[in-house]
């Protein structure tokens, strides 16, 4: 792509001949090469001067001779660019390849097992698949909803007066304010009580993971997770070279009575979705909360809670937090800003106990310091200035109502061809499948995103033999009318 703006330009002079005539050899080499396109904007003579460190005279003249053959053209008030036609007998000389030979790569452990699981990112699979007009995908809030200008002055407020502090690195636990504001709004929101030092803020709940895994598992530890899981949780266990143990989830939650006794006891730690399983959406019953927390403190283990939508119940009383129901400290709280704010934001936080706060930070930092600090304070401000709490009530009331639509639309179009479940809670239900399209789920998908609706299974959330027949519904990123409209092109592309 040509150069718009160039300030400066890689020359290799041969050192024979003046300087102006090792110049000229050095572009028309480029030039004819291919590497400076036809039209590529060439630095002016003063900065061509400045970078070779030659007088403004020499690079003027290898200019001038460049014009006169026919390799470089002037515009007024624009520069010099490189000719659209090149002189015939130049432009004949082929461009100079390389042949390059594989290399050999001896990968590190970490690296393999990656390899060997065959682990990467599912926004490679959704970034390649066709647009869908009505898009069903899970877990990303609705941009049309957010406060564009309340958080445009939240960060304008920062930019505006830039400070040495402002720029540099921050803690690797968080800005302090932006931790003390998250402790305000748990407690009056969950009910959760912490001192800010036992905040850490990280990139999102899949980082807290990787880094409280590192910290309390070696390679080969066991750590329970939801069966059916969420695929990202268990890709970090493997990738960390932890066995992750199946605890199969009912309508109840997590069921521990499910797994072997010694089995639960060899355990290091427990990964949990409570508040809204993901993918099944159950919410852990106040029996199997106290369950996991005695087996942690019985075992000495501890409990990862993921409180990835936390903020969005819809019906029946909230259920009381792991770590509000903690008396013994054995539970990881993790909480993050992707589901209400946006996932680019790249902020979400572990409430870790006060014994792990250290080696949490230690571990932090030689992750990568800290979290961008212009982010933090423009999200402290809005937290504190009441703007997040309000945009989290008029999104739940507009999901809320997105919700109803859909498991309405459900009902009228699919019947007892699906059940669904998880629709108390957070920004998606499960849909089992009962009555299999024709040509299977896959099929179905298919014909859907070829009228224009984007679907997803539920087949990656199982161990391999296990699946069960599914669709993972968003319905954040569809408007009500919106809703209606896909459940029924769904419904019309069933039996095709």
């Amino acid at each position: 792509m040509p150069l718009r703006n160039p300030t400066q330009l890689w020359l290799s002079l041969d050192g024979l001949g003046t300087l102006q005539e090792q110049i000229y050899r050095a572009l028309v080499d480029r030039i004819t090469r291919g590497d400076l396109a036809a039209g590529t904007r060439l630095p002016s003579t003063r900065a061509l001067a400045n970078d070779l460190d030659v007088s403004r005279t020499t690079s003027q003249a290898a200019y001038d001779q460049l014009i006169a053959e026919g390799y470089v053209d002037t515009r007024r008030g624009s520069g010099s660019f490189v000719a659209t036609e090149l002189p015939e007998l130049r432009a004949r000389v082929p461009r100079r390849t390389r042949a390059r030979q594989p290399i050999g790569v001896r990968w590190s452990t970490y690296a393999q097992r990656i390899v060997d699981a065959n682990l990467g990112s599912p926004f490679d699979a959704i970034q390649g698949q066709r647009p869908a007009r009505l898009e069903l995908l899970y877990g990303i809030p609705d941009p049309r909803l957010f406060p564009t200008a309340d958080w445009r002055r939240a960060v304008s407020a920062h930019t505006s007066h830039m400070s040495a502090r402002a720029i540099a690195y921050g803690p690797p636990a968080g800005m302090r304010r932006l931790r003390s504001a998250i402790r305000d709004y748990l407690s009056r929101a969950r009910g959760i009580e912490c001192d800010a030092e036992q905040i850490v803020i990280v990139a999102g709940t899949q980082h807290g993971l990787q880094l409280v895994t590192r910290m309390l598992c070696d390679s080969g530890s066991r750590v329970l997770i939801e069966h059916p899981w969420y695929p990202a949780a268990r890709n970090v266990m493997l990738a960390e070279g932890v066995e992750p143990v199946s605890v199969p989830v009912d309508e109840h939650g997590a069921n521990l009575d499910a797994v072997d006794t010694s089995t639960l006891s060899d355990c290091a730690m427990a990964y949990v979705t409570p508040s809204h399983q993901f993918p099944t959406g159950a919410v852990m019953s106040y029996r199997r909360r106290q369950q996991l927390l005695a087996w942690a403190g019985r075992t000495g283990a501890f409990v990862f809670e993921d409180d990835y939508d936390g903020e969005f119940r819809f019906r029946g009383r909230p259920v009381p937090s792991l770590r509000a129901m903690d008396d013994s400290g054995r539970v990881i709280y993790a909480g993050t800003f992707s589901k209400t704010l946006f996932p680019a934001l790249r902020i979400g936080y572990l409430i870790v106990p006060p014994e792990l706060v250290q080696m949490t930070c230690s571990v932090r930092w030689a992750a990568g310091w800290s979290n961008p600090t212009l982010e933090q304070a423009a999200l402290t401000d809005f937290i504190v200035g009441g703007g997040f709490e309000r945009h989290v009530r008029r999104t739940r009331t507009a999901y809320a109502r997105r919700r109803a639509v859909l498991l309405d639309a459900l009902a009228r179009h699919l019947g007892d061809k699906v059940s669904v479940s998880g629709g108390a809670a957070g920004l998606h239900v499960l849909a089992t499948v009962h009555e299999q399209p024709h040509g299977g789920v896959p099929a179905l998908i298919e014909r859907a995103r070829d009228h224009g609706v984007g679907l997803y299974s539920m087949a990656n959330c199982f161990e391999p033999g296990s699946e069960r027949s599914g669709l993972v519904l968003g319905y954040s990123l569809l408007n009500p009318e919106e809703l209606a409209d896909a459940v029924a092109i769904i419904a019309d592309c069933w039996d095709r």
